[in-house]
């Protein structure tokens, strides 16, 4: 196999300094993928440890999700895995990418699961259809999209229920709504439906399932509110799920194996707000309230746990004033963010910030040797097209 890139290393090279509160993060080597992609999609990217190679997988699928490549953390790519047999089998896009052994990547979308190797060859389909309940008594449907676990977690696949467009919930149960009426509609059904599917024998013929939490969201939303949590919201770690709130600056932990909430956390940063609100009012009318709720505030972007010194590390993107900024950062990608870490009972944070055009926070792992981010691509030429960088950073 050709030996794509070798790995830069730059010892303690320091990027950012608070010198009042003696804190340093320090680049502690670098590595380059040759991905064949020129911006890479938060959601098409992870890294997993494959139990049969014995070692941690980075992976990367473009967006128009024609390929999964895969590689270690030396930059070397292990396989180019084609999707053309899974797209065969949706329309538009896939919704989720799990890989969990180098023959063993799930693909789902619609109540469909497929399970490919690396060849791209599907070798078990599971259709949720004969599971859901009734949506004419429960109003929501399913879309099978897996919360993501970090490596070292449980084995159990989870599912985070989706509803359908209110147009869709409202047909089907006769109803004659305005678009308001109809989106209030949508949002209580969301806000009374089960946030877990739970599968714990998903290669049997007859799976066993259950569906776990009702109701819980009410205590972060009001009946106006149109914030929605979706599985990008969910963090799985060890025998714990998180959940980080979009509308305000807190993650619940709940324990995995009965799903008990087990704790309420603070995130507090000296640097920037956080937290969401926006009205059904806002939402369809794009009011200046909804762009600067939606658009332009802070909000908590990952969260990463090091099993190696027992730390917690949340990810906070700082708010933006105006348009003018926000488009300066392109969006989320290029923004002034804060590392927050915390010990393993979420106390003693320390807060490290990080200037804006550096890196793209959103595009982060986390590996036995620390936390890798994404360097900003800079100066696009046909040699370094497709490149994509990440630094291990090490916080003193």
């Amino acid at each position: 196999m050709k030996k794509i890139y070798i790995i830069s290393i730059i010892i303690l090279l320091s990027f950012y300094s608070c010198k009042e509160n003696n804190k340093i993060v320090s680049v502690v080597k670098s590595i380059n993928f040759k991905t064949d992609i020129v911006n890479v999609y938060w959601r098409y990217k992870g890294l997993y440890f494959d139990k049969n190679l014995q070692q941690e997988i980075v992976y990367f699928s473009d967006f128009g999700q024609s390929f999964i490549k895969t590689y270690n953390l030396q930059g070397g790519l292990i396989d180019s895995i084609p999707l053309e047999n899974v797209l065969n089998k949706f329309v538009g896009q896939i919704s989720f990418i799990y890989p969990y052994s180098k023959d063993t990547i799930f693909c789902g979308k619609e109540n469909k699961i497929l399970v490919i190797n690396h060849y791209g060859d599907i070798y078990h389909t599971v259709n949720l259809d004969s599971i859901l309940p009734d949506p004419e008594k429960y109003l929501y449907n399913l879309i099978g999209r897996s919360i993501p676990y970090q490596e070292n977690s449980s084995n159990k696949i989870l599912f985070h229920p989706f509803l359908k467009e209110y147009e869709f919930l409202s047909k089907k149960n006769k109803l004659d709504l305005d678009l308001k009426s109809g989106r209030e509609f949508f949002l209580k059904a969301f806000h009374n439906s089960p946030y877990f599917l739970e599968i714990k024998n998903i290669f049997s013929n007859k799976i066993e399932y259950n569906f776990e939490i009702h109701n819980f969201y009410k205590d972060f939303f009001t009946e106006k509110d149109a914030m929605m949590y979706s599985e990008s919201n969910f963090k799985g770690i060890n025998d714990f799920i998180f959940l980080i709130s979009i509308s305000k600056n807190k993650i619940l932990k709940i324990d995995a194996n009965n799903f008990d909430i087990l704790k309420e956390i603070d995130v507090k940063s000296k640097y920037t707000d956080m937290g969401a609100s926006i009205t059904i009012e806002d939402d369809l009318n794009n009011t200046e309230n909804y762009k600067k709720n939606a658009l332009y505030a802070g909000y908590i972007s990952e969260l990463f746990y090091n099993e190696k010194i027992k730390q917690y590390m949340v990810i906070v993107m700082h708010t933006v004033k105006d348009k003018e900024e926000y488009d300066k950062y392109n969006g989320f990608d290029y923004r002034p963010f804060s590392i927050i870490i915390y010990d393993e009972n979420f106390e003693n944070p320390k807060e490290y910030v990080f200037e804006a055009n550096i890196y793209i926070c959103r595009n982060s792992f986390m590996s036995e040797e620390g936390l890798w981010i994404q360097r900003k691509p800079e100066n696009l030429t046909k040699e370094n097209y497709g490149i994509q960088t990440f630094d291990l950073l090490k916080f003193n």
